[in-house]
């Protein structure tokens, strides 16, 4: 059976993997993992061989012999793209325990069917039969540095160790819990999350608080003194686990938290759902296995971790103390140059299995394993949102090349009929019901399409917007909203991410009520000749061919010091190049980006409009130009037309950064060829047959 072109599929629960490594098991079967016995190191060489990996679509690499960490391992944790024919998805695929051809929408369909069904208690487990307890750790014995924990990007401030565990927390003895509660546990709320965790460091000319008797507390390595029971992360107070450190703070005690690293992969695709405060992820993935999940108690705390985990770390987080952390390459794939100071944690315990394997998603330009289980796993809770709230949504979808930076919405084909809205108030209906909703904290931009572009195809998405968003009229801004998306969209000043608040934007992509929608066709590309002017304009393309009307534009990175332009003077000038340039094609949309992106590469324009535009203040509108020529536009009629003097109207969207414009430095992108030292990219390149690739 078929729907919208997709089969009716159903999750195996029985196949959903129960482990982390039962999982790599599967992997390993498939050919979809490669173990590299050859010593690496921690500092940058695990970084880039897990980056190069991922950008290849080759297999996961599994590090068995890891410096300064005898006895543990490394591994890619989540699902990447796979290079096998007809199954580029099946690592997800896997981890759900569905047909290893499934389509992404395939795979979200068979998910909601059992994601929010009815939880199942946990199982609890002995500490002597749980896998998690085999080894143990206390007191001068926790050493941070003898496990896996790599610096990741060239930049990053320290060594994260956590970057793909859950960080469990639970609220304070006699915390009463409010109406509409989900928990397992009816006294407490429990919360699972993502979050970045970094061992506590300094460096010598930061270091006068050192211990003197820094030998029992510290590790020197590399010029930086590491903590040995000491680390960082981020306990923000609109986040739950920064909700529940609030409590505990508020109670002048500190807060009492576990790490668990390498849980059962199905279950971490929990932590990026962002339900609503107050319930427990333990409660969507019980669902999802169809069974309860076999949890411990920690060893120096009540809280109850999954018992199968590959390593356990126990804490609590200062109340008072703060350590330097960051900065990150972060799931947009950028690095920022920000660092900040971040509550401290006290490591009081760590547990770990024989041979424990650390699991590690690397952030870098799309599409990474970071993207795949935070971008699969919110656009669910988000179509299960508009389900409640019974909108006349098909489906949604973030899709990956875009970073997370876009949620796409498809429309009912009646959705007007049903709702008796306009076209404004059905965006504004979906403004209220997803930026008032917790999971609306997490992006910052919507497409609304029509019912014949599926959510999962960026470029089909792109496509939609070229074709059927009117540039003014179709544009809707939601300043009143509480919330920025993530905060980490580059694009944002220092006063947006400080307020919290702004940026938010609906693109109506729907055809008209009362028109009927052109089919999407998407034509040849085609480079252009750059006009002849005095720009600095290195390349043109148009990668959906003349017929889309548009153009993406390649300038050179100091387009600022040669024209002495500002941002919005520049612009201008290319408005008015373009609109003399071309016959008998004027382009309605323009995209102008720096020169790492190549025009004519549609992955590299979806990432950088979604990443780099501001949609307040990146876009241009001149209504005076503009032709309707041969055109593939379907959000213009004739009154339209004849109310602008026959003008189409030009829109540009700058990805240019706004620090070039005053000399500053940018933001460092996150990839293989940009992010590591030459020589370190050479010997990964080197050894990449040899490893077994």
């Amino acid at each position: 059976m078929t729907t919208n072109g997709k089969r009716k599929l159903k999750i195996d629960q029985a196949k959903i993997p129960r482990s982390y490594r039962d999982y790599l098991q599967l992997l390993a079967d498939r050919g979809e993992l490669v173990d590299i016995h050859d010593e690496v190191n921690w500092n940058l060489e695990m970084g880039a061989i897990l980056r190069h990996a991922c950008e290849t679509t080759a297999a996961f690499p599994r590090f068995n012999n890891i410096r300064g960490a005898k006895g543990f391992r490394a591994c890619e944790m989540g699902p990447t793209v796979s290079a096998a024919p007809g199954r580029k998805w099946q690592r997800l695929a896997l981890m759900l325990g569905m047909p290893e051809d499934a389509t992404l929408m395939e795979i979200q369909d068979a998910y909601m069917e059992v994601a929010f069904g009815p939880p199942h208690p946990p199982v609890y487990v002995e500490p002597d039969k749980a896998p998690c307890k085999q080894n143990k750790w206390f007191g001068d014995d926790i050493d941070l540095t003898r496990l896996p924990s790599p610096i990741l990007h060239d930049g990053d401030g320290g060594r994260y160790f956590q970057t793909a565990g859950a960080i469990i927390a639970t609220t304070p003895p006699g915390t009463q819990l409010p109406p509409g509660s989900y928990t397992y546990d009816p006294n407490s709320w429990t919360n699972w999350s993502f979050s970045r965790g970094m061992v506590a460091s300094s460096r010598p000319n930061q270091a006068t608080g050192i211990d003197p008797d820094f030998m029992t507390k510290w590790v020197f390595e590399d010029g930086v003194y590491y903590a040995k029971r000491q680390t960082c992360g981020l306990w923000l107070p609109f986040q739950h686990n920064g909700m529940i450190y609030t409590m505990w703070k508020d109670e002048g005690k500190d807060c009492p938290f576990v790490i668990a690293l390498g849980m059962p992969p199905a279950a971490a695709l929990q932590l990026s759902t962002a339900p609503p405060a107050w319930h427990d992820e333990y409660q969507y993935a019980s669902a999802l296995f169809g069974e309860g999940i076999e949890l411990v108690k920690a060893e120096t705390s009540d809280i109850m971790v999954p018992a199968n985990c590959e390593i356990i770390i126990e804490g609590r987080v200062s109340r008072e103390l703060t350590t330097a952390e960051g900065p990150f390459g972060e799931f947009p794939g950028y690095l920022s140059s920000s660092a900040g100071l971040q509550p401290t944690a006290e490591i009081t315990c760590i547990t770990f299995r024989d041979n424990a394997i650390l699991p590690i998603c690397i952030p870098g330009i799309p599409i990474d394993s970071t993207l795949m289980i935070g971008g699969f796993s919110l656009g669910t809770t988000s179509r299960q949102l508009f389900k409640e709230e019974q909108l006349p949504i098909i489906d949604c979808f973030i899709p990956f090349h875009a970073a997370s930076h876009w949620l796409v919405i498809r429309a009912e084909k009646d959705w007007q009929e049903t709702t008796g809205y306009s076209v404004e108030q059905f965006m504004d209906k979906i403004a209220n019901v997803y930026w008032t909703a917790h999971v609306g904290k997490t992006t910052a931009k919507l497409f609304v399409v029509d019912h014949d572009v599926s959510p999962d195809d960026a470029e089909a998405v792109l496509a939609a917007f070229i074709a059927r968003n009117e540039p003014m009229g179709g544009t809707f801004m939601y300043p009143q909203y509480d919330s920025d998306g993530t905060g980490l969209q580059i694009y944002l000043s220092v006063a947006t991410k400080l307020k919290g608040r702004g940026g938010l934007v609906i693109y109506s992509c729907l055809t008209e009520p009362g028109k009927h929608a052109k089919k999407l066709a998407l034509p040849a590309p085609q480079d252009k000749p750059v006009p002849k002017c005095h720009l600095p304009i290195l390349k043109c393309a148009m990668p959906f061919g003349p017929e889309a009307n548009y153009f993406v534009v390649q300038v050179a990175n100091d387009w600022h010091k040669q024209t002495g332009y500002t941002i919005a003077e520049f612009m201008d000038q290319i408005a008015g190049v373009f609109e003399s340039a071309y016959e008998p094609i004027k382009p309605a949309k323009i995209f102008v980006f720096a020169e790492d992106i190549d025009p004519s590469k549609m992955d590299a324009v979806i990432w950088a409009f979604a990443t780099r535009n501001n949609p307040v203040q990146g876009q241009y509108l001149y209504l005076e130009k503009g032709k309707p020529g041969i055109t593939w536009q379907q959000w213009y009629d004739m009154p339209l037309l004849a109310a602008r003097k026959n003008k189409v109207g030009m829109s540009i969207y700058s990805g240019l950064p706004i620090q070039q414009e005053i000399n500053q430095p940018v933001e460092q992108v996150l990839s293989f060829e940009t992010n590591y030292p030459q020589p370190l990219q050479q010997r990964v390149l080197d050894k990449w047959k040899k490893w077994g690739f």
